[in-house]
């Protein structure tokens, strides 16, 4: 896992406001109004979503509920948790 990791704790409360998919869209649509191009790959085995940034000359946001492969690497990591652990 990268040094960018991102782990977010929700409550019951907050875990319906904050979802991987409104993570996803307030990030494209903060990184669209700065001028990026994002090609956004919603994984269909997991709860994963993917944006590449710039066609791949940009960094990737790997945004999911779990932990991801360890023989791949993704610049920036946001990973959704139900608890504190």
């Amino acid at each position: 896992m990268s040094n960018n990791t991102i782990h977010t704790a929700s409550s019951p409360v907050i875990s319906q406001a904050v979802t991987i998919q409104s993570i996803a869209d307030s990030l494209i649509h903060t990184l669209s109004q700065a001028g990026f191009t994002i090609q956004r790959y919603d994984a269909s085995t997991t709860d994963s979503i993917y944006l590449k940034l710039d066609y791949g000359v940009g960094n990737s946001i790997r945004i999911s509920n779990h932990t991801g492969k360890k023989h791949l690497n993704y610049r920036y990591n946001i990973i959704l948790m139900t608890s504190i652990r």
